[in-house]
């Protein structure tokens, strides 16, 4: 192969990757079927399952018309980073057979309480495309209440705040085709 060939066929494979399309292109579909995956907390259990109810509650409040929580996983093994990836596995595959698109998951990474009584929590959430297994959307965050403030209170407006950065919109973009990136430039 010449060398102009080589550049040429370089070229033409650089052009036909800037051609691929994701439906997701200008935000995440209020009208997908969501789902709530587990949120994992190897601190505390019961941390995760608040997460989980207050994801529920503020995805339907920011306009999402379908968000559903898998069936809970029975697990209760010694090893809770185990159990974990076990109910992860489980809630994805759920999901996968009821249609469910998208779904957010979720790790407490800190969850702690200072001589003081300051609640703090360190948070991670990742919106999935449950057809591909591919983390769409990620945001990290960390939420300090005042002494004496309540622990639900503080990873409510945590949980919020994140999710305040989630793009929406209220449709899936189609690809127009193979030039399609033309009219965007």
């Amino acid at each position: 192969m010449t060398p102009f060939r080589g550049f040429l066929f370089a070229l033409t494979l650089a052009v036909l990757a800037g051609c691929s399309s994701t439906p997701y292109k200008d935000g995440y579909p209020f009208s997908a079927n969501w789902a709530v995956l587990p949120v994992q907390s190897l601190q505390s259990e019961e941390a995760g399952i608040q997460i989980e109810r207050m994801l529920t509650v503020l995805l339907a409040s920011k306009g999402i018309k379908k968000v559903e929580l898998p069936p809970e996983t029975e697990t209760r093994g010694d090893n809770s980073l185990l159990d974990s990836a076990h109910r992860l596995k489980n809630a994805l595959q759920w999901a996968a057979q009821h249609g469910v698109e998208l779904g957010m998951a979720g790790t407490v990474n800190e969850y702690t309480k200072s001589t003081d009584g300051r609640f703090a929590m360190d948070l991670t959430l990742n919106l999935m495309d449950i057809k591909t297994g591919d983390v769409m959307w990620t945001t990290s965050g960390r939420g300090e209440g005042r002494p004496g403030d309540d622990p639900i209170a503080v990873g409510r407006k945590l949980v919020s705040t994140l999710l305040s950065g989630l793009p929406l919109t209220s449709t899936m973009k189609e690809s127009s085709g193979w030039f399609s990136w033309v009219s965007a430039m």
